[in-house]
């Protein structure tokens, strides 16, 4: 149970610091501990959505999106790790929407592509610091210019506390984050846990949670300041065979090359209910299938959230499909 606690807390961690959503289980072991013990791992999703209308437009929008992340740990001992990371996003769209406002089409390709590595290590006094970064490109042309580039660096320090819990201090530089891009943004979180039971997180700019109140049966909930949340309610019914529903509001950012405003993003943003089944085929291989529904999805290109009425192209509900596959080393 502490070593899913470990695991989930750094994937919340990460997709809060990091522009890249694909960063997610690539940092399964940042927080893990004894140093020196990180496994390699990749994992691939494909999702999803059936043609779905534009408000406003004769026009459809589909699109199948796929995730592939590699983490691969370099050197290795009982005070200190390193590790190498990548990860690549790809949206293929089908569509003849536009960005009104400014005149261009909803690009047929939207790639998220990044580099990075993690390094931690064991201080005198007992306390962990670390340092992860990224660089890479978010963009319907990658690399096309110096504008189409994003970079991404956390350090953080661990500091123990009374039974075996510890005060997370970081701070992140991000030129894709949601809010504040290229602003330094510093954050602390306590983490403690009572026994099997309940698992917390609580911090800013985020909060997570994971309650058991029976054998195989566990709640999560996790908030990222400010517009991302996650829940789930998970029951293994079988050895290796998870069942689970939940809700998630996401967002995802986009510099689309030959903008006119160098600062403007085109971004997605969703909120879905979904249910899924997932299965651990052996302790190194894992498969899910998850289907649900889509709504409140859009996209617009602006700085920020606050512009979200410019150059929107508002899709309308709808389901969609998702499948993943996992493989530990």
């Amino acid at each position: 149970m502490k070593n899913q606690f470990i695991k989930y807390l750094s994937t919340t961690v990460l997709v809060v610091l990091s522009a890249s959503a694909s960063a997610q289980s690539s940092f399964s072991g940042l927080f893990s501990s004894p140093l020196g013990k990180l496994e390699p791992q990749a994992n691939y999703e494909m999702t999803t959505i059936s043609a779905a209308s534009v408000h406003n437009q004769d026009a459809d929008v589909s699109f199948l999106q796929q995730d592939m992340e590699v983490f691969i740990p370099l050197r290795q001992t009982e005070r200190f790790e390193s590790a190498f990371t990548t990860n690549l996003q790809v949206m293929d769209l089908a569509s003849r929407a536009r960005l009104t406002d400014v005149g261009a089409a909803l690009p047929d390709h939207l790639w998220d592509v990044n580099f990075g590595g993690l390094v931690r290590g064991r201080l005198n006094n007992g306390w962990i610091a670390g340092l992860q970064t990224s660089l890479g490109s978010a963009s319907d042309k990658p690399f096309d210019s110096m504008d189409e580039n994003v970079f991404n660096a956390t350090g953080f320090l661990q500091i123990p506390a009374e039974n075996d819990h510890q005060h997370i201090f970081f701070l992140n530089f991000s030129s894709n984050r949601e809010f504040l891009p290229y602003v330094p943004l510093p954050g602390y979180a306590y983490q403690w846990s009572s026994g099997r039971t309940l698992q917390t997180l609580l911090g800013l700019p985020f909060s997570w949670a994971r309650w058991s109140p029976v054998d195989k049966l566990s709640v999560q909930a996790a908030y990222v300041m400010p517009r991302t949340v996650h829940a789930k309610v998970s029951y293994e019914f079988l050895e290796g065979l998870e069942v689970y529903g939940g809700f998630d509001w996401q967002n995802q950012r986009w510099y689309r090359a030959g903008r006119a405003d160098d600062d403007d993003r085109l971004m997605y943003y969703e909120k879905k209910a979904f249910v899924g089944v997932e299965w651990r085929a052996s302790d190194q291989v894992t498969f899910g299938v998850e289907g649900g529904y889509g709504f409140d999805r859009f996209f617009f290109e602006g700085e920020d959230y606050d512009d979200r009425s410019d150059s929107r192209i508002s899709i309308s509900d709808g389901c969609f499909l998702n499948a993943k596959v996992g493989i530990r080393l």
